[in-house]
């Protein structure tokens, strides 16, 4: 079976809207001049003029003049005195007009105590849903009157003589748990406005229900007051006024003798009585597409609406009424992935226009290309793939036309204002210095728009910011002439609620951002870019253009660097931003500055962030040129030969949608408006009219089921599967070639410069040192060995808010030594005596060396900084604290014992056979001399261990076993090396004792010798011959040219490497 359905055009496969002029131009060419086309959006409108061209130009025909053909937002424009007005400032209009009504109903004390004062902040999200209901109830020629009182008798129906089961089923029938928490909130701060009645406290949920929906007749009077005498007006109002403004008209009030509505489907009750009055006075004539076979299905919902205007509003010329009996071919594409699918595209777009994709030379002239790519429409249910969708678009392809909306909000510049959102709100003054918190910071200087140009630069800082463990970055920190390209991002706004600041910044910042992506001289225009009402200077992304290195920065940075469609695409959000943000700034002296808009809790920043994120991008391009990608609302009206559907799954398409509405659901369908039925009828009929003349369709969907997601193709899906003819559906899959699951292992050999490198290890002359940590990476995994201690990749340590493993043993070692020390002072050892413990058991000395070491090491202030630690540091003390006072009462059951050094550190040449001589860099602990009763002094090397090491071995093999970092005795190697390195540095022969104090457990264990073979180590001697042995022999295959540094992958053993993600084991 073929699915390239490439036969000859029927009739009834001619577009629709091709059908619609030719009807015209065959029955009326002497008066379609006379003629206005009425269609539901811009890009049907440029189609319908450029059939009307082809049709009136058909056989060599004089050319003819063309009728006037307008949307329907244009037609009522002209019909109406008032302007629609922007989303932002009809919400502030809006907050202007219900502060003055809460004020109303408050007493004069009350206003006095601030409470008449609604935050903005809050007040936004219920006045978009407002805005929407206000809309709706006149879009529906609702009576608004009625409609609030009635919602104020269903909400009395919650008084308290109800029963909990009557309440349960009411609030089922009524679909009440489907109100939004915000709503919720929204009413709760009506009843905080008034909760009484005449002075007499009530039931208070009744009460302030009821409040609330007077107050919301005057909010929606008012509102509708404060437009009309300003000339301005909302959609639904706009429309009201002009539905009602027609019934009195007549037909000479009009310019056109006749209005041809074309390619609408579901009709709000205005839409349907302009018609109407229209239809009165003789003027208007209709056409309907509905000639998709799925409209003759009993019971699919496409048709629901559709059907019924056919019969109320009639076509002059049958067009579009008659059943298409050809099918299209459908393909539906499994993919595993959401944005894989605009990688699947690319072989769809391959069977579709081979002779651009055929090698050069084959093919020559027009006819190479194959058919126009016009004829093809790649429709995006979700908008989120539209970046994903462009970058995947292969070089062949070399037009494409984007006609759709996308918010800002998805962009990746909304995703970088708010993090410095969040930096400016966290940023503090610290010791008369401004400074941003260092995890937003690292969060900005990770963003990719700012590491598209200073990559480099950033890393620098963040390594900066990493190893000096600064938790607070200071505004002086950028200071430095290299730091000099990133100060306009990292500088500070003082008052966080002046509106000319906050709006200042961030449009300094969005031409500084615009600046590093693309040339200066291109922002210099984008003001007239974005307001040019001309589609060419529009965003129409033409690939060739996008990949012409011409059009780059003088800056060296960006010298090799093509400006490619990502690139336009970032700045395309840029312009659109600071288009939103002059709009913003036009209301800042009304509204803002002036003090009108009362900010509780959050500030101008938050404000700004969500106005400008809830703007969306208008990509308007070029319609009847290179191929087509638009939303599933752009594609109204229009047909086309190739249809590409992505995301075809239950939930995006038709996507789960709950209007946000303070209108029951009940009461809108009792009064007849939009409701989640509408919505479904609405974008079923989009799907099945898209479809219905195209030649091949391919519907793409998600076919993951991990974690949340199901995996549900669309219920369109499933429904073509079966009303369709089986030999016109097929299912295939898009697949990913999954490498070997037995990789290689990671190895690196030995070349003649690693081994001299290794070489150093054993050289006097510029040699290098090893120590117990490195050798025990080489036990753990010679690839780690080999980064770190070979080509010396050091990855940073991250800086963390809160006290990592790490920290917390430093600060307890420290104190431990310090405490040592200070007793010892200048004497060569200290005698470790009941009256030395009972000091060292001095609870306010161990908190006051506690304390100065959190300070140094967690908190990065001077020691003796002398505010109070708070919060985890003074907790994490308390912990420190009592570790340390339980180690001293552990250590005074030792007797004999003299402390000599603490964090004793050299670097020495240690003998491990006659074949090495290693150089070696330890740091213990701590030193002793412990000379027990009727026993030789002996040294005991002390190691303080606040983990969980390993306090035994059963042999040397779980010493010196690779690839077993989780249960090898690291801290017992260590400490027999140790024994080796000091007795040969120190030329002694004596008894020395390996001993770990294991303070993690020093509240339940005694502190208690190590364990070989099960047998307690009193001197390392009994067991150096066997380790110096087992030494020597690792120490062959490390210099072993033959053998090379493996890689040794376990999920215990990498899962804290700091080089998995570099090794990818």
């Amino acid at each position: 079976m073929s699915h390239d359905n490439t036969g000859g055009d029927t009739p009834l496969r001619m577009p629709f809207l091709r059908q619609v002029a030719q009807a015209y131009a065959d029955n009326e060419p002497e008066n379609i001049a006379y003629y206005c086309f009425v269609v539901p959006n811009k890009r049907s409108a440029v189609f319908l003029s450029k059939y009307f061209s082809e049709v009136l130009t058909a056989g060599g025909a004089e050319a003819a003049l063309t009728p006037s053909v307008i949307t329907i937002s244009d037609f009522i424009s002209d019909l109406s005195d008032k302007i629609e007005i922007s989303r932002i400032e009809m919400l502030f209009i809006l907050y202007d007009v219900y502060s003055e009504i809460v004020k109303k109903h408050l007493s004069d004390a009350d206003i006095a105590a601030g409470k008449g004062l609604v935050d903005f902040n809050r007040f936004q999200y219920w006045g978009d849903i407002l805005i929407n209901d206000f809309g709706d109830v006149d879009r529906y020629m609702v009576d608004a009157r009625q409609l609030f009182r009635n919602i104020e008798g269903l909400k009395e129906i919650s008084a308290n003589y109800l029963t909990e089961e009557q309440l349960e089923v009411i609030r089922k029938y009524w679909n009440e748990d489907l109100v939004p928490e915000p709503v919720k909130e929204f009413w709760n701060h009506a009843v905080h406005v008034n909760s009484s009645r005449n002075g007499k406290a009530g039931n208070k949920n009744v009460a302030g229900f009821v409040k609330l929906w007077q107050v919301m007749q005057e909010v929606y009077d008012g509102f509708r007051e404060r437009l009309s005498a300003a000339g301005y007006g909302y959609g639904g109002m706009i429309y009201r006024e002009v539905a009602e403004q027609l019934k009195d008209m007549e037909a000479g009030d009009f310019d056109c003798d006749r209005y041809v509505f074309t390619g609408f489907s579901v009709l709000s009750e205005s839409e349907q009585s302009i018609f109407r009055s229209m239809q009165r006075m003789g003027i208007a004539d209709f056409y309907w597409d509905y000639a998709s076979p799925a409209m003759y299905i009993k019971g699919n919902r496409a048709s629901r609406f559709i059907c019924r205007y056919v019969k109320l509003f009639p076509s002059r010329y049958r067009v579009g009424l008659d059943k298409m009996e050809d099918y299209p071919d459908i393909t539906v594409v499994a993919v595993p992935s959401t944005f894989g699918q605009a990688k699947a595209i690319v072989p769809i777009l391959h069977r579709l226009y081979p002779q651009r994709f055929s090698k050069p030379g084959t093919s020559s002239g027009m006819e190479a290309q194959g058919p126009a790519l016009e004829q093809t429409a790649i429709v995006l249910p979700d908008e989120n793939l539209v970046s994903p969708l462009l970058n995947a678009m292969p070089r062949e392809i070399d037009t494409v036309n984007v006609t759709m909306g996308f918010p800002l909000s998805h962009t990746s510049v909304a995703s970088l204002i708010k993090n410095i959102v969040s930096m400016q709100l966290r940023a503090r003054e610290l010791r008369s210095l401004d400074t941003f918190f260092f995890e937003d910071v690292i969060a900005l200087l990770s963003h990719p728009l700012i590491r598209a140009r200073y990559a480099s630069l950033c890393d620098r800082i963040v390594a900066t910011i990493n190893k000096e463990r600064i938790f607070n970055v200071p505004l002086t920190f950028f200071d430095a002439e290299e730091y000099a390209p990133l100060r306009p991002v990292f500088s500070i706004v003082k008052n966080l609620n002046d509106s000319d600041g906050v709006i200042d910044y961030l449009d300094s910042l969005l031409l500084w951002l615009a600046d590093v992506i693309e040339p200066a001289d291109t922002i210099d225009k984008d003001k007239e870019a974005v307001e040019s009402d001309n589609p060419d200077d529009s965003l129409e992304s033409d690939m060739s253009d996008m990949s012409d290195r011409s059009d780059l920065s003088d800056s060296t940075d960006l010298s090799d660097l093509p400006v490619t469609s990502s690139t336009r695409l970032e700045i395309q959000y840029i312009r659109s931003y600071r288009a939103a943000l002059d709009e913003l700034r036009r209301l800042n002296d009304t509204y803002l500055s002036n003090g009108r808009i009362f900010l509780e809790d959050k500030t101008v920043f938050h404000l700004a962030e969500r106005i400008l994120g809830n703007q969306s991008v208008a990509y308007e391009g070029m319609p009847l040129k290179g191929l087509q990608v638009m939303g599933v609302l752009e594609s109204r009206g229009l047909d086309f030969d190739n249809i590409i559907l992505t995301s075809m799954n239950e939930r995006i398409f038709p996507r789960k949608h709950y209007a946000k509405t303070f209108i029951p659901d009940a009461l809108r369908r009792g009064y007849g408006m939009a409701t989640v039925d509408h919505q479904e009828s609405m974008y079923a009929y989009y799907f099945y009219r898209l479809i219905a003349r195209a030649k091949n369709v391919y519907l793409l969907y998600d076919a993951r089921t991990s974690g949340l997601r199901a995996g549900d193709m669309s219920r369109y899906i499933n429904q073509i599967k079966y009303q369709f003819p089986a030999g016109k559906v097929r299912f295939t899959g898009s697949q990913y070639r999954m490498a070997s699951t037995n990789p290689e292992a990671l190895a690196v050999k030995k070349t003649p410069a690693i081994m001299k490198e290794l070489q150093r290890y054993l050289s006097k002359e510029n040699g290098r040192y090893l120590s117990a940590h490195s050798l025990n990476t080489y036990i753990n995994c010679p690839m780690q060995f080999y980064l770190a201690n070979i080509e010396r990749y050091y990855p940073e340590n991250e800086v963390h808010d809160f006290m990592d493993e790490g920290t917390y043993g430093t600060i307890v070692h420290e104190v431990a030594e310090k405490m040592y020390i200070d007793l010892k002072g200048d004497a060569p050892s200290l005698a470790l005596t009941p009256e030395i413990y009972s000091r060292l058991s001095d609870k306010k000395l161990v908190e006051e060396y506690v304390a100065r070491s959190i300070r140094t090491h967690y908190l990065s202030l001077p020691a003796d900084d002398p505010r109070p630690l708070q919060g985890d540091a003074a907790i994490f003390r308390k912990i420190m604290v009592r570790t340390l006072l339980k180690m001293f009462e552990r250590e005074s059951e030792f007797a004999g014992v003299e402390f000599i050094s603490g964090e004793e550190s050299q670097y020495v040449e240690m003998k491990v056979n006659d074949r090495y001589t290693i150089n070696l860099n330890y740091r213990i602990d701590r030193i002793d001399r412990v000379t027990a009763p009727g026993s030789e002094p002996m040294i005991r090397i002390v190691d303080y261990k606040t983990g969980d090491d390993k306090m035994s071995a059963a042999g040397f093999d779980r010493l010196f076993e690779h690839g077993k970092a989780m249960a090898q005795p690291k801290a017992m190697f260590q400490l027999l090396l140790y024994c080796n390195a000091y007795a040969q540095k120190e030329k002694y022969d004596g008894a020395i004792q390996p001993f770990i104090y294991k303070l993690r457990k020093v509240a339940v264990e005694p502190f208690r010798p190590l364990s070989f073979n099960r047998l307690p180590v009193n001197d390392y001697r009994d067991i150096n011959e066997g380790f110096l042995e087992r030494l020597g022999g690792m120490l062959d295959e490390i210099y072993n040219p033959d053998i090379p540094f493996y890689a040794y992958p376990d999920k215990d053993n990498c899962k804290y490497c700091k080089f998995k993600e570099l090794c990818s084991v």
